[in-house]
């Protein structure tokens, strides 16, 4: 009995448990730690690109309007109308389409401006070559315009100097002029005071003294008639050189 017992025993502990087969994993799924059932995979499937909304009906009139202004070849009012579309919506095919019409018009600098903002926009290969094809016939037409500006600035700078110049000229002649006229104008004072000054002298000195009854006088005269050359001697250089001063002073204002 105890050795029948010790052999159940024995065959219970040294004997091979079956294993149990567990689940296989799903790929891209790993189970949870804490045993709760596991997510299911996420989706791999590629994003599909976003397209844009189609236009409006009033948004498409004015592509429509801008684009048979082109054909017709009046490309001012292509670009005005394309740019009137674009301020209703900020289209990436208005862009290109009114940079085309200005780069007819030659205004390349601003269609230069235009092909950026639609390169910005990301546009599909094909567009993009083309719109860097038409940008860089634009290029040299930008340069030689700003060269030709800079030649006509540093010839606007040329001629405003030289009218400055001519300005700080006519100023001092005006000046000079100026102070020749007080200058001439003070000779012929001073040249007039002195001519009178000599006639008063010759006057003073033809006169003589004038014989008066009276003895007072007689003798007051008497003192005159003794200085009467030396009168005429100063009164008739002073009167000479006034009238010479005068009239130098005159010929000099006519100048």
């Amino acid at each position: 009995m105890i050795v029948s017992l010790f052999a159940w025993v024995a065959w219970c502990t040294f004997a091979e448990v079956p294993a149990v087969a567990m689940p296989a994993k799903s790929p891209g799924v790993e189970a949870p730690a804490d045993g709760a059932p596991p997510e299911p995979p996420a989706d791999e499937s590629p994003a599909t690109e976003t397209v844009p909304p189609p236009l409006t009906a009033a948004e498409q009139e004015f592509l429509d309007r801008g684009q048979a202004a082109y054909q017709r070849g009046e490309f001012a009012v292509a670009s005005d109308e394309l740019e009137r579309g674009y301020a209703l919506r900020r289209a990436p095919v208005f862009l290109y389409a009114r940079a085309q019409a200005v780069r007819r018009l030659g205004r390349c600098a601003v269609a230069i401006e235009l092909y950026d903002q639609y390169l910005a926009t990301g546009p599909p290969p094909v567009n993009r070559a083309d719109a860097l094809d038409n940008r860089a016939t634009c290029v040299p037409v930008v340069a030689a315009e700003r060269e030709a500006e800079r030649a006509k600035q540093a010839e606007r700078d040329k001629r405003e100097a030289e009218r400055r110049e001519r300005e700080a000229w006519d100023k001092r002649a005006t000046a000079l002029k100026e102070r020749r006229r007080r200058t001439t104008v003070g000779l012929l004072a001073t040249g007039a005071v002195i001519g009178v000054a000599g006639a008063v002298l010759i006057g003073i000195g033809v006169s003589g003294a004038v014989r008066q009854k009276s003895t007072m006088m007689y003798e007051e005269f008497g003192r005159l008639e003794g200085t009467k050359r030396a009168t005429l001697a100063a009164g008739v250089p002073m009167f000479t050189l006034g009238v010479v001063g005068v009239i130098l002073s005159s010929l000099r204002m006519r100048r």
